[in-house]
């Protein structure tokens, strides 16, 4: 049941004003046009009854709120995610991990770099053939190797069939990369910047080889 008050405020805004110009009401000297009425006329009803509701009836829907949300948290609860587990990188066989220093892992296995000038076999200059640290596969021969001033050991051609060429894009301008055929162990890369006859410069990380010089007749 509405209070009396509340029932002289829906009669006041029901009944019809004879106030009107152009399709809206004035106000005093307010002119509102019929959306306005309109939404005016909504505000104050739902006000209205809102002011006339009960504490039983506000309990009711309180209640019966608390257990749409309380269902709707519950559904969610149960519906089964996706899971974001994802899968490890490979790894080495520890008994390969164990022949590399920290130095020679990172570069092989995480596509470091080592310093230039550093490492020792570009002052290497004996017969023999340069192996993967990892797995002692042979690569480049002593014969073709020369010094590029680069600072890292430089070769012209690679022993056949022991390396892989793959394209590199980490860099803003791609790259051909050289790995292992066993391990896929990055090696280096290879540049067209070499000397004759090939015209290649195989740049490689002296931490990623050994060498192992010729037996002496």
């Amino acid at each position: 049941m509405l209070s009396f008050h509340n029932h002289l405020l829906l009669k006041e805004l029901t009944s019809p004003d004879t106030s009107t110009t152009g399709g809206g009401r004035c106000q005093g000297n307010v002119h509102m046009t019929t959306s306005e009425n309109t939404l005016m006329y909504t505000r104050l009803y739902i006000h209205a009854i809102l002011s006339n509701m009960n504490q039983r009836t506000a309990f009711t829907f309180a209640a019966i709120g608390t257990v749409v949300i309380l269902g709707a948290y519950l559904a969610l609860s149960a519906t089964p995610q996706k899971s974001t587990k994802t899968e490890s990188a490979p790894t080495i066989p520890i008994s390969i991990k164990e022949k590399l220093s920290p130095e020679a892992y990172n570069v092989m296995y995480e596509k470091g770099t080592e310093r230039p000038y550093s490492s020792p076999l570009n002052n290497e200059h004996r017969k023999g053939t340069f192996v993967t640290a990892d797995t002692g596969l042979p690569v480049y021969r002593s014969e073709d190797k020369y010094d590029s001033g680069t600072g890292w050991p430089s070769f012209t051609k690679p022993i056949e069939g022991n390396v892989i060429f793959v394209e590199d894009n980490s860099l803003f301008t791609p790259r051909i990369e050289v790995i292992s055929k066993d391990t896929g162990a990055h090696l280096g890369h290879v540049f067209d910047d070499g000397p004759a006859p090939t015209g290649k410069r195989y740049c490689m990380n002296g931490v990623a080889l050994k060498f192992i010089p010729d037996e002496v007749q």
